[in-house]
């Protein structure tokens, strides 16, 4: 990290996007950014501010790109075109399906824990039937069947998949805190429940 960077010195006129600037603001607010918050941050004119929001704006219209820059009560924000936003609702629909009830959170963490699992087992350490919850996670892809148990009707017994491993950002299951603090760390167990 140079200098300036480490100092959060604007770079030389050289090196420095005004539209850069302002794609990289308005990209990471969650609301509409005013004329003169955006002239506070990267000490530019409003006439400059002005000008380069425009530019951004026909260039996105004409290189066809999905963003848009909309003005709304006195403030600039980034936003989707229109013909992109059914596809913006599909994808919303899809992740929202893809999370969690506590049960099923709770079934996950036994069988990344205890893997290779049976369902029985499962059912066993959580006090209710386990059997939704597996179908449930088997179809997100987050355990499959990794065998069968040699007992009476060689019950399937389940892990995680490589699917559970990339949501959660680790390598493998050594990587998971131990299975006391997951227990008692609240905090463990709500940011399992924000990643899926």
């Amino acid at each position: 990290m140079n200098e300036r960077e480490r100092t959060g010195e604007r770079p030389s006129d050289a090196s420095f996007s005004l539209a850069a600037a302002l794609e990289a603001l308005l990209f990471t607010s969650d609301r509409p950014l005013t004329t003169a918050e955006l002239q506070a941050v990267l000490e530019c004119s409003e006439e400059e501010i002005a000008a380069a929001l425009e530019a951004m704006a026909e260039h996105y219209t004409q290189a066809r790109h999905a963003l848009r820059i909309r003005r709304t009560h006195g403030g600039y924000e980034l936003v989707v075109a229109r013909p992109w936003r059914p596809l913006l609702m599909k994808f919303r629909e899809h992740r929202d399906r893809r999370k969690l009830s506590p049960a099923v959170l709770e079934t996950l963490a036994v069988i990344a824990y205890h893997q290779p699992i049976t369902v029985q087992e499962i059912s066993s350490m959580r006090g209710v039937d386990a059997s939704y919850a597996c179908r449930k996670l088997i179809e997100l892809n987050l355990i499959r069947v990794v065998g069968r148990k040699p007992a009476p009707g060689r019950p399937r017994m389940f892990g995680t998949t490589p699917a559970f491993l990339d949501l959660l950002g680790i390598r493998s299951v050594d990587d998971l805190p131990p299975w006391e603090a997951f227990l008692e760390d609240k905090e463990i167990r709500a940011s399992w429940d924000e990643e899926t």
